[in-house]
């Protein structure tokens, strides 16, 4: 029976209290929800959220919760990080993966007994991949059933076999240094250091500078075959 009235005692006693805002935090997830998976490189999971808008995250009669969507997004990313670095199995490399994340909405109902949340929220990776997620949760009160729902969105990116391929996916080789991209194909051989530069051709051979002499004669034409006598 106690367990009974305590959602409506705290329906009631939200009744005529106007907005307020709702702060999240971080809700333990149950460790058999994420399996080990693994990862190559690092990883950095980022708040892809770019506005402050108040978004409301319960309504009941007069009484309503709103939050600041990027405060959402930001509890959500610190727990993935935490959680990506408690599960991921390490391969090796020196790249960087990415991870952002925007939360769009979150949003908790009353269901008598119980408070049944939902969050929809978006995954951007690193190769450009762009995922459309969703998670539910339920509980007694609506502070753990609100907090449980951004904690249940990070346990559904961490299940999201996609995500598993991007993180134990090879990293893209570093470019080359530019000296390495100048240098000969394979089978052109470079010329030698101490090669001769080609000798210049007639036309490109400067001018003295000094004018012929005035009775020199001038340059004879084509020569013309002799006719015969």
């Amino acid at each position: 029976m106690r367990a009974l009235l305590t959602p409506l005692l705290a329906v009631l006693l939200l009744c005529g209290c106007g907005s307020q805002s709702f702060k999240p935090s971080e809700y333990p997830i149950r460790q058999d929800l994420i399996q080990p998976f693994e990862v190559r490189g690092k990883v950095a999971v980022g708040n892809a959220q770019t506005t402050n808008e108040k978004i409301t995250v319960y309504s009941y009669n007069d009484a309503t919760y709103t939050a600041n969507v990027s405060a959402v997004t930001e509890v959500m990313v610190r727990q993935a990080q935490k959680e990506i670095d408690r599960h991921g199995t390490q391969l090796g490399g020196e790249g960087l993966k990415t991870i952002a994340l925007r939360v769009d909405s979150l949003e908790s109902e009353s269901h008598v007994v119980f408070y049944k949340s939902k969050m929809l929220f978006q995954v951007t990776l690193g190769d450009g991949q762009v995922i459309n997620l969703s998670a539910a949760h339920a509980s007694a009160r609506l502070q753990d059933d609100l907090d449980g729902c951004i904690a249940d969105g990070v346990a559904a990116l961490l299940q999201d076999q996609r995500v598993h391929d991007y993180l134990a996916s090879e990293l893209a080789p570093p470019p080359p240094p530019a000296e390495e991209m100048s240098a000969p194909a394979p089978g052109e051989a470079a010329p030698p250091a101490d090669a001769p530069s080609p000798a210049p051709s007639p036309s490109d051979a400067p001018s003295s500078g000094v004018p012929p002499p005035a009775d020199a004669p001038a340059p004879a034409a084509d020569a013309q075959p002799e006719a015969p006598r």
